[in-house]
C-alpha cells in the first residue's frame, strides 16, 4: 500500500485501502490523515466522510465527529444511517435531546432500523419515560418481528413499570427465539417471582415467618 502511495498520492483505491487497513488496527490517527486526503479527492463522498466521523469518534473528538456526519448528511439528507450516527455523536456530547431528534429522523427515513429503536429506547428509559419506551419496543417489534434484543429491552422496560407477569412473557419469547441470549431464562424466573410479590405473597411469606419467630407456627425451617 505505502509503495502505491509513493507511485502517486492521489491514487484514491491505495489511500482508502490502507485508510481501512489502519482502521481494522485501530491507528485512528494515521487513518485520519488518510482519509481527510481522500476527502479532499471526494469531497462528495458520504462513506468517505463517515470514515473520518467515526475516526474522530474514536479519538474522542465527538464535536469533530458531528461536523463530518453533518457535512454527510448535506449530501444525502434522507440516509436514515447518518441521521443515527448524529444522534450517537450528540449522545457522547451528551446533548440529550439533539440525540432524541436525530434517532427519531433516523426512523423516520427507515422504519426498520434497529440501532435506532434501541438507542432511542435507551435514551428514554434513562430519562425515565418507560411508557414511552416501552409503546417505541413495541413498535419495533412490529417492524422487526423476532428480534430477541427488542423483547428483551421490552421486558427490561415492562419490568420497570411494575408489569411483570408481561415482562415474562417478553423474555420466555426471549429464549424461543435464542435458547443461548445471556440471561434471559433468569429475568424470565424472576418476572414470575416478582408478579407473586406482586399479587400479595410477599406480605404472606412475612407473616408467617414471623409466627415462627413466635412460635405460633411448627415449621420445617427449609419448607
Amino acid at each position: 500500500y505505502r509503495e502505491a502511495l509513493e507511485l502517486t498520492e492521489q491514487n484514491e483505491v491505495a489511500l482508502s485501502s490502507l485508510g481501512y487497513l489502519l482502521k481494522s488496527q485501530k491507528k485512528w490517527i494515521e487513518a485520519h490523515k488518510l482519509f481527510f486526503e481522500l476527502a479532499k479527492l471526494k469531497p462528495k463522498d458520504t462513506s468517505v466522510l463517515l470514515n473520518l466521523a467515526e475516526i474522530s469518534q474514536n479519538l474522542g473528538e465527538y464535536d469533530q465527529a458531528v461536523i463530518y456526519a453533518q457535512k454527510a448528511l448535506d449530501i444525502s439528507p434522507s440516509d436514515a444511517e447518518i441521521h443515527y450516527r448524529l444522534g450517537v455523536y450528540y449522545w457522547e456530547l451528551q446533548n440529550w435531546s439533539q440525540a432524541e431528534q436525530y434517532f427519531q429522523s433516523s426512523l423516520l427515513h427507515d422504519a426498520k432500523h434497529l440501532n435506532a429503536y434501541l438507542a432511542l429506547g435507551n435514551l428514554w428509559k434513562n430519562q425515565h419515560r418507560l411508557k414511552a419506551s416501552k409503546a417505541l419496543y413495541q413498535r419495533a417489534i412490529q417492524a422487526i418481528p423476532n428480534d430477541p434484543k427488542l423483547h428483551s429491552r421490552l421486558g427490561h422496560v415492562m419490568a420497570g413499570l411494575s408489569e411483570y407477569e408481561q415482562a415474562a412473557a417478553e423474555f420466555d419469547r426471549v429464549c424461543e427465539i435464542n435458547a443461548d441470549y445471556p440471561s434471559a431464562m433468569g429475568f424470565a424466573i424472576h418476572m414470575r417471582l416478582q408478579a407473586c410479590h406482586w399479587h400479595g405473597l410477599d406480605d404472606y411469606v412475612k407473616q408467617i415467618k414471623q409466627e415462627i419467630n413466635q412460635g405460633k407456627q411448627l415449621i420445617d425451617p427449609l419448607t
